[in-house]
């Protein structure tokens, strides 16, 4: 669906000092190429499994190589459950990998001005194999292949503008340095558009954690980019949204927002640390709808403190707010999340599976993946939660 930005930064870092073969094992499966001096692998925890399996068929096949492991799993994780790797390199990789592969050290994370990050290697990595659409209509969605696209459709690519996250909610995983947000310029932002517009690409997909902090550099891009007739998609949190930014936000081609709503229950939202209130979550997808944004609510059923009575008051939250679609799962606590960290501290009980790989939240309808339970709610009854919520807002 999108490509693996980080990788993307990492490629343009080096490329010009060293041979770069880019391999996303989605795509091209998991015989990936002998014969390299490094192997750099980026790993989410979902991906632990499948990084222990790639080192211990791999490695004894390029016994000269070293093996690099960065990602957001060797980032947080306080214990990490892989062996055979060589190096580890935690947060921002650009700078450390290029230190890497030119003196074999690892530096401790640093944060180099965020304007001077090369451009993610689009061109090298072949953005273009990646597929995901946006429309004035329907917003985002994914397609195999042009053919299966409306004509009006536009084809999207990812784009981050800022780094890092000023908010401590307690089910986010983190890591221990990411306490503040560092923003591109605008001018700096405007020749990554440029770029990405000449490969073909009509609409963007921002991934910065909430693109809404700084209202008035909001303000600012999107009467800048509104002459390009971009459509784009991004992530805001309710208590960062106005109607003149609601308003300017559409005239500049946002066709749909995602808030971290999380739930219907001001006790659930104050016990994970959300700083943000019901109220609030309703009047943010008011104020967009009301724009002709499209709104995507985030919720989360299994927090602590979870009961009948706090996911029926997300039911009613649903009633009255009315976003256009939710992303529903079960909770799940990951490594550098405070509730997986001090789970004692919460109202909450985790019985997580060795295989990492089944700690993706989906599953099948009315079988989900559940691993939490609360004083009030066991993990099945979670589980059944989520499918009569899907079943009743038409998910299924």
């Amino acid at each position: 669906m999108f490509p693996p930005l980080g990788l993307f930064y990492i490629a343009a870092a080096i490329q010009n000092k060293h041979e770069v073969l880019f391999w996303d094992a989605c795509l091209d499966g998991d015989d990936v190429p002998d014969g390299y001096d490094i192997y750099g692998i980026s790993v989410n925890i979902t991906e632990v499994p499948w990084t222990r399996r790639f080192l211990e068929f791999h490695k004894p096949r390029n016994p000269q190589a070293k093996y690099v492991l960065g990602g957001p799993y060797v980032s947080t994780a306080t214990d990490i459950k892989i062996s055979n790797y060589d190096a580890v390199i935690k947060g921002e990789g650009e700078r450390a990998f290029e230190r890497y592969l030119d003196t074999g050290e690892i530096a401790g994370c640093d944060f180099p001005p965020i304007d001077g990050i090369p451009l993610p290697a689009r061109r090298l990595c072949q953005a273009q194999r990646y597929y995901y659409f946006l429309d004035r209509e329907v917003g985002g969605y994914v397609g195999k292949d042009q053919a299966d696209i409306p004509r009006q459709a536009r084809r999207a690519t990812s784009l981050i503008t800022t780094r890092g996250c000023p908010f401590r909610c307690s089910f986010c995983s983190k890591a221990p340095w990411d306490k503040r947000t560092r923003f591109r310029s605008i001018e700096n932002i405007l020749s990554e558009i440029e770029e990405i517009i000449e490969l073909g690409f009509t609409g963007l997909m921002i991934y910065d954690d909430t693109f809404t902090l700084q209202r008035q550099r909001v303000l600012d891009l999107c009467r800048v980019i509104e002459p390009y007739d971009l459509l784009w998609k991004c992530f805001i949190r309710a208590d960062k949204m106005d109607t003149e930014l609601a308003f300017s936000m559409s005239r500049a081609g946002c066709v749909e927002v995602s808030i971290g709503a999380e739930s219907g229950s001001q006790h659930i939202l104050d016990t994970v640390q959300k700083r943000t209130t019901v109220r609030q979550n309703t009047m943010a997808c008011k104020t967009c709808k009301d724009a002709g944004i499209a709104v995507r609510a985030f919720l989360i059923l299994g927090l602590p403190g979870e009961t009948h009575e706090t996911v029926e008051a997300t039911r009613r939250w649903l009633d009255i707010a009315q976003p256009d679609s939710i992303g529903l799962g079960p909770f799940v606590p990951y490594p550098g999340s405070d509730i997986y960290e001090h789970p004692e501290n919460y109202d909450i009980q985790i019985d997580l599976p060795d295989d990492e790989e089944q700690w993706h939240y989906r599953g099948e309808p009315g079988n989900y993946n559940v691993y939490v339970s609360t004083s009030g709610l066991t993990s099945d009854e979670i589980a059944h939660h989520i499918y009569e919520v899907e079943r009743d807002y038409g998910m299924l």
